[in-house]
């Protein structure tokens, strides 16, 4: 049973490695700009790819007017939700000002009607908000409701980060487009115009490779998991008097893990948000990390303390 787990392991590593080789040696630094905008196109505008894929020299231009003018609704629309973000941050910071000082609470509640007033006027949709903080009666609410309003800003500041990422995109695809109808040559544009559909109906095709390499590798890997879950109960199960020390091992290490959730951080950076990683999700990232730094630095300690037992054994 241990060679066949081992063997497995030592399988999948080698896969893993050989299509990471691979996949790294067909895409410079070119290539691989084009094939983020190309994943990032079409999650966001996949009637985009569609399209280029079917065009010809001919209607070029309507395409680039098209998607041009797509560009700069979504452009528009994206900048409103930056408005509401920035508001919504400046409404939160102004209450976090508060603190516990019921003195600040009671001078917010007298002047809030003209401050919603004037946040209403720069951001309608904060007329929600300003409903709701007419029903915090004390500075226990008060904190209940600015938990409340971080959730709500992780998901604006979440949708205004892809919506930056997706133009990005739409816009770098859109001036090859725009580079290719600016040749004077037909025959160039034509030549130009099937490289660049090729390269993203190879983009399109790589992309469902991968994901199915990478489903693959997750489905190896959790049999080779539940391989080595059931190796281990066995063996305990078979051994359990010398195994006590490893059941506290593994028990210290849920302790470890439990610990680590509840003091690790639930703010989202900027890289989680753009992950559209949740609040929940983060804590469970730094039980993570925190684990990670218990058991190697534990390794590098019992390392170090068997050296120093040895030594001491040795010229005792």
């Amino acid at each position: 049973m241990k060679k066949i787990v081992n063997i497995i392991i030592f399988t999948i590593a080698g896969i893993a490695c050989l299509f990471a080789l691979i996949f790294s040696f067909n895409f410079d630094e070119k290539s691989m700009a084009n094939y983020k905008a190309t994943g990032q196109v079409k999650a966001a505008a996949p009637e985009m790819l569609e399209e280029l894929s079917a065009a010809n020299v001919d209607n070029l231009q309507e395409f680039i007017t098209k998607y041009q003018s797509q560009i700069e609704e979504r452009s528009k629309l994206n900048k409103e939700a930056q408005n509401k973000k920035e508001i919504l941050y400046t409404f939160i910071t102004s209450l976090k000002e508060i603190g516990k000082d019921q003195e600040k609470f009671d001078q917010y509640k007298v002047d809030f009607a003209f401050y919603s007033a004037r946040l209403i006027a720069e951001e309608p949709t904060a007329q929600s908000y300003v409903e709701k903080f007419n029903k915090v009666e004390n500075l226990d609410k008060l904190q209940g409701y600015i938990l409340e309003l971080e959730d709500e800003y992780a998901a604006v500041k979440q949708d205004y980060l892809v919506e930056v990422e997706n133009i990005k995109a739409l816009n770098f695809l859109l001036e090859q487009v725009s580079h290719i109808d600016a040749n004077i040559s037909v025959q160039k544009k034509e030549i130009e115009l099937k490289e660049l559909q090729d390269n993203v109906s190879s983009f399109k095709a790589g992309a469902v490779q991968l994901n199915l390499a990478i489903y693959g590798f997750y489905i190896v890997f959790f049999i080779t998991v539940g391989l080595l879950a059931f190796f281990a109960i066995f063996h305990l199960v078979k051994n359990f008097k010398s195994s006590i020390g490893v059941l506290l091992g593994v028990a210290l290490l849920i302790v470890v893990a439990i610990i680590g959730y509840f003091v690790s951080t639930d703010q989202l950076t900027d890289v989680a948000i753009k992950l559209q990683t949740s609040p929940g999700e983060m804590k469970w990232v730094g039980a993570g990390i925190i684990l990670f730094y218990v058991i190697f630095f534990g390794a590098i300690a019992a390392v170090i303390g068997s050296l120093i037992m040895n030594f001491v054994k040795k010229y005792r």
